[in-house]
């Protein structure tokens, strides 16, 4: 329907005569359970062997790397060294043009060093083979704890149930750092000047609340 409404907007400009009760319209768009690895589960695929697969091995760097700093997939690939100094990585973002100022973990400078003789960041991926790698390289780590994904839209709700593996992508990664920076700690505004969120409420979509972290927040409050 929004894709709908989009096309008869795009119409209407351009003169052709379109009823205006389409702007009435209303959409229900589905909300989906957020995903996100907890941080055993980052740390397991940190640790996972993979010297026999060079492949999988780059498509770990890549989606650590988006782990570690919240960089989108874009700006992991169009990384050029000469924008980290001191630890700063000065970020201009390839999808809306902003700068910002990362800064850079030992854990992502192990794998920024790892390729920085070679001049460039990990081999390019198109997202859609990165995506597809990064189900095959969680498989390879046994992330297969059963998972269940819900899904609302208005009054209807969709469950889908499987191994975790089968429902990562790489837009996980930012969601993994949001969730888990949060979860450690990290004050939400800082978290927003690393991802470039400019609300919460966008930010809150990449959130993914784990029971650990909830119980024990009421257990601080209420213990």
């Amino acid at each position: 329907m929004s894709t709908f409404k989009t096309f008869l907007s795009w119409t209407e400009e351009r003169g052709a005569p379109v009823h205006s009760a389409f702007r009435k319209f209303k959409v229900d768009e589905e909300e989906v359970e957020v995903v996100a690895l907890t941080w055993d589960e980052v740390q397991l695929l940190a640790n996972v062997d993979l010297t026999e697969n060079p492949r999988l091995d780059r498509v770990r760097d890549l989606f650590l790397l988006e782990c570690y700093t919240g960089a989108r997939f874009g700006d992991i690939q169009a990384m050029d060294y000469n924008d980290i100094r001191h630890g700063v990585w000065c970020l201009r973002q390839q999808k809306t043009k902003t700068e910002f100022r990362i800064h850079i973990s030992s854990r992502a400078e192990t794998i920024i060093n790892k390729y920085r003789s070679v001049g460039s960041p990990p081999a390019s991926l198109s997202v859609q083979n990165l995506s597809k790698y990064v189900k095959e390289l969680d498989k390879t780590a046994g992330l297969d704890s059963p998972f269940l994904q819900v899904g609302r839209s208005g009054k209807t709700s969709t469950e889908k149930r499987g191994p975790k593996w089968e429902f990562l992508s790489s837009h996980v990664a930012r969601k993994t750092f949001v969730s888990i920076s949060l979860e450690r700690g990290m004050r939400y505004e800082v978290v927003m000047s690393f991802t470039g969120h400019r609300s919460f409420k966008t930010m809150k979509k990449y959130i993914a609340l784990k029971e650990k972290g909830r119980k024990e927040d009421v257990e601080g409050v209420w213990g």
